[in-house]
């Protein structure tokens, strides 16, 4: 069977199969929609795969008898089908909001007006080194929010009423990782880093004359970018690199992963890790498990690989080990991309509180913010940033885990675990799972992602120290 051909209804290997086929171009058109908007509008991921997400596949599991040996493999097909149904019935307006991004709506002001897109806009801010060039480029930016806050509106609002039709209580309902725990984590994160964020940045400010004394959202974002970890990089950020880095480890995979299309500082490099990672754990999730028993609907699993490979770039280890640079300049590199991770890992946090909390407010949007960013995003961007993304929990909560993880493969492969096969090869064999998935009451709960937040907080704390 075809992604497009009949469906069987009583094969489940079938569905299996169809589903793989459908997620997969699905991922494909949402890694293509984040690297460059403009390369998803006229595609589209659905074409050859619209029976597969449609409540009929969905009702007929539902009925079929119940099969003992079948139980974990049904609930694994409903929750990937489930995700896939509000992935169909919310495509016109992730297509409205690429469209959006790309439509000049702001005007920018250097000395010459000019009329650029929130795509434009976000990329000057992040690209230019020039403190006044990033206000212009935030201002630009906040002309563009209220229309792509309108679509992203019709967006949520389309993906909540599909919920509710489909039975599920929240989007999220279907999929781990829990919803609630993740929210819990992301407030517990905000409050467990708070000082250290913000001797962190101040420190960053006073080191770095470009920018100015109080922190701004455009300064904070100066130093994610972290263009201070200059040494041991290549000319240019591409597919080689990895290969050289890892390919000797990955035969035999079929790996596409997408890097970042701007490309400003060794954020990118540390993203493009994350991307590769990500890829990898999406290849060996499926080599010898149904696909829908390989990993859940988020893709939780390939995640927290992603986030496992990124953390590479906080580590002294691979820059002295993969970019052969000497110890002082690996410390000054290890220590700027941990800064980038810790703001990073703040913004992820603050875009899961305004996109999963409901109902958002215009309060909870300026004190999140404001957290994430040392003062408050201008309020016309109130509903446009963020952007929706359905697997935000899964990409918070695999940042969060990624010191456990990273000193886990450390104490079982050493700190080069990355040139170890035998790393690699228990990844192969075994996506890593959290341990925070669900919850017996809401204390245990908040119990649990404040003791994580900490951890996390520990982890970051020990490497700036």
């Amino acid at each position: 069977m075809t992604g497009s051909g009949t469906i069987d209804l009583g094969d489940l290997v079938a569905i299996d199969r169809a589903t793989s086929l459908a997620s997969h171009a699905l991922d494909k058109w949402n890694q293509k929609k984040l690297a460059d908007p403009s390369q998803a509008i006229d595609r589209d991921p659905w074409r050859n795969h619209r029976k597969i997400a449609g409540k009929v596949v969905l009702d007929a599991i539902s009925a079929r008898p119940a099969m003992a040996h079948e139980t974990d493999f049904r609930a694994a097909l409903r929750a990937h089908l489930t995700s896939l149904i509000i992935a169909r019935v919310t495509f016109e307006t992730d297509v409205t909001i690429a469209e959006k991004v790309n439509e000049p709506l702001g005007i920018l002001d250097l000395g010459k007006l000019q009329k650029i897109s929130w795509r434009q806009a976000m990329s000057g801010m992040i690209a230019t080194r020039a403190p006044f060039e990033a206000d212009a480029y935030l201002k630009a930016l906040a002309e563009c929010g209220p229309e792509v806050a309108a679509a992203a509106r019709e967006h949520r609002a389309r993906r909540d009423e599909a919920a509710k039709r489909l039975g599920e209580s929240s989007v999220h309902a279907h999929s781990s990782p829990s919803i609630g725990f993740a929210c819990a984590a992301a407030r517990a994160l905000l409050d467990a880093t708070e000082d250290l964020a913000t001797d962190t940045i101040r420190d960053a400010l006073k080191r770095n004359e470009s920018v100015r004394d109080r922190a701004s959202p455009t300064d904070v974002i100066a130093i994610a970018v972290a263009r201070d970890a200059t040494s041991g990089w290549p000319s240019r950020l591409a597919a080689r690199w990895l290969e050289e880095l890892f390919g000797a480890h990955v035969r035999g995979l079929a790996l596409e992963p997408i890097f970042p299309s701007l490309v400003v500082g060794a954020s990118s490099f540390a993203r493009a890790l994350e991307a590769f990672g990500f890829s990898f754990g999406r290849a060996i999730a499926f080599k010898s498990r149904p696909f829908v028993l390989a990993d859940d609907a988020s893709a939780s699993g390939a995640h927290r690989v992603g986030a496992l490979f990124g953390a590479l770039a906080c580590g002294v280890p691979f820059h002295r080990r993969a970019l052969g640079i000497g110890s002082e300049d690996a410390q000054r590199n290890a220590r700027s991309l941990t800064r980038s991770a810790l703001i990073e890992a703040r913004l992820r946090a603050a875009r899961l509180l305004l996109t999963e909390t409901a109902p958002s407010s215009r309060g909870l949007f300026e004190e999140v913010t404001f957290r994430g960013f040392g003062a408050s995003l201008p309020i016309s961007l109130y509903g446009a940033w963020p952007l929706p993304r359905a697997d935000e929990p899964a990409r918070f909560l695999a940042a969060l885990e990624a010191p456990e993880l990273s000193q886990s493969f450390v104490e079982r492969f050493d700190d080069d675990w990355f040139l170890n096969p035998r790393a690699f090869e228990s990844l192969r064999h075994s996506l890593p799972r959290s341990r925070y998935e669900s919850f017996p009451d809401r204390e245990s709960t908040e119990n649990s992602a404040v003791e994580t937040a900490r951890q996390f907080a520990h982890a970051l704390e020990s490497r700036l120290a």
